[in-house]
């Protein structure tokens, strides 16, 4: 059996030119379960599979979590799926969570971490040595990750200043 490796970067708009990466999330890739459409899910749009999940919505999917990663500063991760996942190459159900979102102010009460889903990602695996590589990218629309931003209390002006002579 060949080992996977899947590399990734996220980030979200804070506006339409302003992208920051999603720093320190947990990256956790699912195997479909038996319901799912995997070819219907890989070509959708992400703007239309992106959904923020429930606590028992993530429970329910927990037997099908094949790796758990965490994002670096820039938003980067990097999941080895081998042997012992039982993993093929099929289609992954991208799913981020987090704790907190970049430059969140402290509160009294931290706010209630969150779960959701990207999209599914039927990876492009090139051979590489001993493993099989996949990369892929995706950035939140700022409609949605301004949206998750609010839900933590992290708001965000974005704009630009003019002097007017």
């Amino acid at each position: 059996m060949t080992s996977h490796v899947f590399k990734g970067r996220l980030c979200g708009f804070i506006c339409s030119e302003c992208p920051e990466p999603l720093s320190n999330v947990k990256v956790r890739l699912y195997r479909l379960r038996g319901d799912q459409n995997a070819t219907a899910l890989a070509v959708a749009n992400p703007k239309d599979t992106l959904a923020v999940l429930s606590d028992e919505q993530v429970q329910a999917k927990a037997k099908s979590l094949l790796a758990e990663v965490e994002a670096d500063a820039e938003g980067r991760f990097t999941a080895e799926l081998g042997d012992t996942h039982k993993y093929n190459g099929e289609a992954l159900e991208v799913d981020v969570y987090c704790g907190t979102v970049p430059h969140q102010k402290p509160g009294k009460v931290p706010p209630k971490p969150r779960q959701f889903t990207v999209t599914t990602v039927q990876p492009q695996w090139r051979q590489r040595d001993q493993a099989a590589l996949a990369v892929w990218e995706y950035c939140l629309p700022y409609r949605v990750w301004c949206h998750l931003r609010g839900l933590f209390g992290a708001w965000t002006i974005c704009g630009k200043v003019v002097v007017c002579g």
